[in-house]
């Protein structure tokens, strides 16, 4: 047994070098990482190694993480050991997913990089050659600490809520004002916000200046201010919740000096409650009508994804209603303040739970698919109606009213309209003369019309083609829409 064990042992010794490293902790994949520390020389081979991802060729990795302080990492393979065309790329995490930096070619055909550590994050070193490029390899490593944010390349990350303090007198003047100054950069969440960033809580004791920028090249001013609250400054700035800002505080003129420096964010905005169809609001249940409903954000809420059977909705940032009138009623909506694209339309619903692609718009006159900032529909008593309101420019109310029709309306009580689904004749029958009928398809183009003149009619619909359709009828100047199917 002992001699088995001998024999391991002389085996192992006469390994070469890189044959050893892979036995013992192999950094051929991210995960098996080999932790690095300022000034650290480490000398290896990528020849044995498997290609992980980037560039075709085989790849080792290791990792730094710093001690708490903002340091500018320097991470080279630039020694005479490096004996192939390499490749260096740092990312912030196994996934790969997120590339801090990378280089070819800063030293011949030897790679370079730098990058900052927030002295928290741990950072992923792939060590790696040019196209399917493989060899032995130097990889020194270099910490620059005591970094300042006087320089926009080391702002110091800030976030919502976030309050910091600090003094410029000893900072270096990087531009616009003849003033020291220093830098923040801040992220958003992934949403849009409105952005607050104020010096003044009483904690600056300097005339301050603000601005704020897209990037280090300071090149493009998104926002400036000097004096807000006396000599103190505060800017507002809308963050498109991915982008970072650069925030500058410097002095007017020649003026610097102590700070405090607070960060606020408004939430996302939130949708109107009645912002999807399932959540309509039961007009009859809310009171009834005459009903406003006040203030609505309309462009916060969600926008249509789906179309009607004769109304494409997609796009449109609108809020749901519905009802069942008792009696033949007509139904009014308005957009109290009209701004940008806005509209009522009023659908007929085959339930008080119906989805989008359920709905048929009303076809009537007062009732058309896109724009208008009014709307109103005779609707029949006891069925189920829906609306969709918007205004996409601003925020508004949306009023709804209704008018019961009188006695006359009993004109529709006596109508009658058969077979249903028709195939060659619908034949229409009132007590009270029928003016007029308009035959529309589903998309609220008109088919047919025809003046009647009498309590009787027959309507040849042979030529139709198989489907759904809307008849519009009008007794006594008023007017009724129903629904028939062509077979």
């Amino acid at each position: 047994m002992k001699y088995n064990y001998l024999f391991l042992l002389i085996i192992t010794l006469t390994l070469p070098l890189h044959m050893m490293a892979n036995t013992l902790g192999d950094n051929d994949t991210c995960v098996g990482a080999i932790d690095l520390n300022c000034n650290d020389s480490i000398t290896g081979s990528t020849l044995d190694n498997t290609d992980t991802a980037a560039n075709a060729a085989p790849d080792e990795f290791y990792k730094y993480t710093g001690d708490g302080d903002l340091e500018e990492i320097t991470i080279s393979l630039c020694s005479d050991v490096t004996d192939y065309d390499s490749y260096l790329r740092v990312y912030t995490d196994c996934t790969l997913a997120t590339e801090v930096t990378a280089n070819d070619d800063a030293c011949e055909l030897q790679s370079e990089v730098s990058f900052l550590s927030d002295g928290t994050s741990t950072y992923y070193i792939m060590v790696e050659g040019f196209a399917a490029n493989s060899g032995v390899f130097q990889l020194d490593i270099s910490c620059v600490s005591g970094l300042t944010n006087d320089s926009c390349s080391f702002a110091t990350p800030i976030a919502c809520g976030d309050a910091v303090v600090g003094e410029t007198t000893t900072d270096t003047d990087s531009g616009f004002n003849e003033s020291p100054d220093e830098f923040f950069i801040f992220t958003g969440d992934g949403f849009e916000q409105e952005v607050t960033v104020t010096m003044c809580d009483g904690g600056t004791d300097y005339d301050s200046w603000l601005r704020i920028f897209s990037s280090c090249d300071l090149n493009n001013q998104i926002a400036e201010n000097d004096d807000t609250c006396n000599t103190q400054s505060e800017v507002m700035f809308t963050s498109d919740g991915i982008s970072s800002y650069i925030i500058m505080i410097e002095g007017y003129l020649i003026n610097s000096g102590n700070f405090s420096l607070s960060i606020s964010c408004s939430g996302p905005p939130m949708p109107p409650p009645n912002d999807l169809i399932e959540n309509s609001i039961f007009i009859n249940d809310a009171g009834g009508f005459p009903y406003t409903d006040p203030d609505v954000s309309s462009t916060d809420a969600t926008p249509e994804a789906g179309a009607t059977q004769d109304c494409d909705l997609a796009g449109i940032n609108g809020v749901w209603y519905h009802f069942t009138p008792e009696a033949n009623t007509l139904i009014s909506g308005a957009v109290e303040t009209p701004l940008g694209i806005r509209a009522v339309i009023f659908f007929t619903a085959p339930s008080e739970n119906a989805t989008i692609d359920e709905l048929a718009r009303v076809a009537q006159e007062d009732n058309p698919c896109f724009t208008g900032e009014t709307a109103s529909i005779t609707a029949t008593a006891g069925q189920t109606y829906y609306a969709l309101a918007a205004n996409m420019g601003g925020d508004t109310s949306f009023n709804f009213t209704s008018e019961v029709l009188g006695v006359e309306t009993s004109v529709f009580d006596a109508f009658t309209m058969y077979p249903n689904p028709a195939d060659r004749e619908l034949f229409l029958n009132g007590t009270t003369p029928i003016e007029q009928i308009k035959i529309s398809n589903v998309l609220g183009q008109t088919i047919l019309a025809k003046h009647i003149n009498n309590t009787t009619s027959s309507l040849n619909i042979a030529a139709l083609s198989p489907g759904n359709y809307f008849i519009s009828v009008t007794i006594n100047r008023l007017v009724n829409t129903y629904q028939f199917i062509k077979q």
